[in-house]
């Protein structure tokens, strides 16, 4: 077995010298040299050379300390200046392993040097203060968080100090991590994450009723974020990290360390829950609401922000949702296929848990990548500003708008509020002079329309999943396929203004005994009633003055949540309150 992985690596290894003296490699932007590739190949290379150093013979040892010059020099020479994306920093971490691990060659040593000044120009820039990665992606900020993982134990093996703000924010990415975990243990899909065929790239795609083959099958392997959670545990001795991790220390991780107990000292830290549940990475624009951090709780993700610097990966999806709630993601973001024709379509908001002005999407002027692998971005993007955030407790509340239909004096606010632990409402607000059709989309595959409730169901046993509108009004319902997702349209025509009051409850088909939404429009004030067993709760939205049996009030917005087991208040000096009435 050894030997014809032996073979195998020196015969890659003389097969791409060979190619390259004879020119027959690829040149240009996606050239032998682009550094995301030369980074992966020479780490890779690097490991196979340290796994059979001791069965190697003097001529190969050459051989590859040969290429591993000539990768040094071709990646520094493209790595000089900081260029945003984790193309370049896949190249940096290549180039800092092949430049520690040979000091002894001398222009190695300079070459360590910008290396090191710019892997830390990239943790500066790229990730944010809360820990999170600028381009706003999971799928990226995992790859960046391993690259990083890698300059960390390499630079602590061989006494490189890498400073304060590399360790700094190397910690605060653990930290982002555990805010944004969804309660399976798994981090949400934000912006692009590609989809990844197991069938050697085969797939068959029910929409096109015909096999094709997934340009993505040389894509590389993320590992869960629950094996980084075990490497930042074992790092930083934190037991909250254990939390989510896994169960054994990922065998993936092993070689990294020189610690033959390294199973038993992970154990040992123990696991603790941590302690926040409800909770916002303002710098990256990610608003979390959950009910807890078990299997089976609550929770949700408001996309809120911008990847201004590079906004290549970023969807068309501001303001959109998705919703975990008793195991299951119910409201989804869908992973994409670069290069597949539904690429376009995915990155853009008819795909997403949004609400749109007359099918106008959040998302305009597709570029198409030089490479022409198959990616591409979008041009111009909704800007968002996030209007409000307030956590208890007892609920949650999120306000933020988008500046997408300004130019047609279009006006737009999505509020968000959980009442905790059961509910959700989310109301989006249009107003304009002029009449428009106005719709919100909900994503998934839904058992049931109920036309005379403006209702839609979806059942995945044991859970019930139900999306009812507080306007009983006539309301259009649509439900769509395309490329193998469904999702549902609920289309108010004719409106100059419009509010989509629509509560979103998740339970257990078992325990679900009991749910009801009603609406009453006053002079002064309107009031959304939704009723979920043993809680009833209440939505006052404040025209002049509101004032009935439970409440006087002057302010805008009005919570009050009514238990058999609970009699609790909370005020606030803004526009909104919160009481719960036994």
């Amino acid at each position: 077995g050894s030997e014809m992985c032996i073979r195998d690596s020196i015969s890659m290894v003389k097969d791409f010298v060979s190619d390259l003296e004879s020119g027959n490699v690829e040149t240009g932007a996606n050239s032998i040299f682009e550094r995301f590739y030369a980074g992966i190949r020479i780490r890779n290379w690097l490991f196979s050379y340290y796994v059979f150093s001791d069965l190697l013979s003097p001529e190969d040892h050459i051989l590859f300390l040969k290429v591993f010059l000539l990768h040094a020099a071709n990646l520094c020479d493209t790595c000089r200046k900081f260029h945003w994306g984790n193309h370049q920093l896949h190249g940096l971490e290549g180039l800092f392993e092949i430049t520690t691990m040979f000091p002894e060659l001398t222009p190695m040593r300079d070459w360590n040097r910008v290396a090191i000044d710019l892997i830390i120009e990239h943790i500066k820039r790229e990730i944010k203060e809360d820990g999170f990665h600028h381009e706003r992606a999971s799928h990226y900020y995992r790859k960046d968080l391993k690259n990083y993982i890698r300059v960390y134990l390499l630079a602590k093996r061989n006494d490189i100090n890498m400073g304060d703000l590399f360790y700094k924010k190397f910690r605060n990415m653990f930290e982002a991590a555990m805010k944004v975990i969804m309660p399976n243990g798994k981090l949400p899909v934000l912006q692009d994450e590609q989809e990844i065929d197991v069938n050697d790239g085969i797939y068959f795609d029910k929409n096109r009723k015909a096999y094709f083959m997934d340009n993505n099958i040389a894509e590389l392997h993320d590992p869960p974020i629950s094996s980084m959670l075990a490497v930042g545990a074992y790092i930083f001795k934190d037991s909250t990290y254990r939390y989510y991790s896994d169960n054994v220390f990922p065998m993936e991780f092993y070689w990294y360390f020189n610690d033959v107990a390294l199973n038993e000292r992970y154990l040992d830290i123990g696991v603790k829950e941590p302690k926040y549940t409800s909770v916002a990475l303002k710098s990256s624009g990610y608003y979390v609401m959950r009910s807890g951090l078990k299997s089976t709780d609550n929770y949700m993700i408001i996309d809120a922000g911008l990847a201004k610097d590079k906004p290549d990966h970023t969807h068309g999806g501001q303001l959109g949702v998705i919703l975990f709630g008793k195991g299951l993601t119910l409201l989804p973001n869908y992973k994409v296929k670069y290069g597949d024709p539904s690429f376009k379509s995915m990155k853009n908001s008819f795909f997403k848990n949004v609400a749109l002005c007359d099918y106008i999407p959040l998302a305009d002027g597709w570029i198409s990548n030089k490479a022409r692998t198959g990616f591409g971005k979008w041009s111009r993007l909704a800007d968002v500003d996030v209007i409000d955030w307030i956590t208890t407790d007892n609920y949650d509340y999120f306000a933020g708008t988008y500046h997408a239909y300004d130019s047609i004096s279009v006006k737009y606010i999505r509020e968000i509020i959980f009442f905790k632990p059961k509910c959700w409402v989310i109301i989006d607000r249009f107003k304009s002079n002029d009449f428009h059709n106005y719709v919100q989309i909900w994503q998934g595959e839904y058992n049931k329309i109920d036309y005379d409730y403006n209702k839609i169901v979806m059942i995945k046993s044991p859970i019930k999943f139900t999306i009812q509108q507080a306007d009983p009004s006539k309301m259009f319902i649509h439900q769509y396929e395309d490329f193998g997702k469904e999702y549902v349209i609920f289309e108010k025509k004719g409106k100059c203004s419009y509010d989509f009051i629509t509560v979103l409850y998740p339970e257990l088909i078992a325990v679900d005994k009991d749910f009801g939404v009603k609406y009453f429009e006053y002079k002064d004030y309107d009031l959304t009633t939704i009723t979920v067993n043993e809680y009833t709760f209440h939505l006052y939205r404040r025209k002049n003055y509101v004032k009935d049996d439970f409440v006087e009030t002057d302010a805008k917005l009005v919570l009050i949540s009514v238990s058999y087991t609970h009699l609790r208040a909370h005020e606030t000096s803004l526009h909104l309150v919160c009481r719960l009435l036994l």
